[in-house]
This record gives structure tokens, sequence and C-alpha cells, in this order.
């Protein structure tokens, strides 16, 4: 945000490695409206998710990027649509293999499948599916990088004398 008082006027900023810049990627939606905003990666596209508090959530993907026009509001789903009641988070996670489904994480307390084409919602799982003691899980998608993972904290390494290096 620009004003650090406010919390409606939203900005998404961009750091571009080749130029070493930062820019604005255009927005979806207007900021000035009240709701939490949360940025996502779906299907290798930036998503955005606008989540008006106890009423709906809307998820936004950018087909283009960084074109304005490219933004698709992908779902809304209205509380009352939910088969688990009320939600405070959801999160896109995957497309299915078929690509009509999304995977949706609720609540961090169960996945769920939306149907694209239906707009239905059907859970998927719950958290006692995983593990009956733990209230709460986290679900990540791995991405490819160009950054190269573990070259400082890589403790299996050894130099030319076959020695692991001091850290």
């Amino acid at each position: 945000t620009r004003n650090p008082e406010s919390y409606t006027a939203f900005m998404i900023a961009a750091f571009d490695l080749a130029t070493e810049e930062y820019r604005l990627v255009p927005q979806p939606v207007d900021s000035d409206k009240n709701f939490h905003m949360n940025v996502e990666v779906l299907g290798g596209c930036l998503c955005v998710l606008c989540n008006y508090y106890l009423d709906h959530v809307d998820i936004w993907v950018m087909k283009d990027y960084g074109v304005k026009e490219s933004w698709t509001k992908l779902i809304s789903i209205r509380q009352c649509d939910v088969s688990s009641g009320h939600f405070e988070v959801v999160r896109p996670i995957a497309y299915s293999k078929c690509g009509k489904r999304v995977l949706l994480e609720q609540d961090c307390k169960l996945l769920a499948w939306y149907d694209l084409e239906k707009k239905t919602t059907k859970r998927a799982m719950t958290r006692f599916s995983f593990d009956p003691w733990n209230l709460y899980f986290e679900l990540d998608m791995c991405f490819e990088s160009l950054v190269q993972l573990g070259s400082h904290f890589d403790l299996g390494k050894v130099d030319k004398k076959g020695q692991k290096p001091n850290r």
C-alpha cells in the first residue's frame, strides 16, 4: 500500500531479475473496496484472492503477465455455497489433470474440489484424514526456479580433498 495507515489501497509489486527494477502489476479489481488480498500462483499464472470477509472470495488469474485486460475471474465462492459452512480463507492449490476442477484449501483444515463448469464444491479431504491429533495443515506447491537452491546450505558437499566445508 502507498499509505501504511490504509487497509484498502493494495498494490502488487514485481521485481524484474533481468533489469533489477521494481514495477507495479495492474490489479484485477479496484483496491478501494473492503477486502483482504493475497497473491498466489495457480497453474504457473499469477493469481489474486480477494476475500470479502464472511461474504465471498473471488479468485482472479492473470493469463498474460503484466496485461491488465488478461485478468479473468476464475472462481467466486459465497459463504453459503460451501458445504462445510463458513470459511475465513480459501486458497487455490492446483488444477485437476483434466483442467476442469481446482483443488482448494479451506482454513488450513480441509481440501475441496471446485468444479469450474458446474460452479460447485465437493469436499476432497478433511484434516482428520492426515492426523487426528493435528488441527491444521498447510499445503504448498513446488515450482521450478532460476535460483539454485542449496548452493550455500548444502552440508553434504565436499571439497576437492573430500572434506566437508566448515559452516
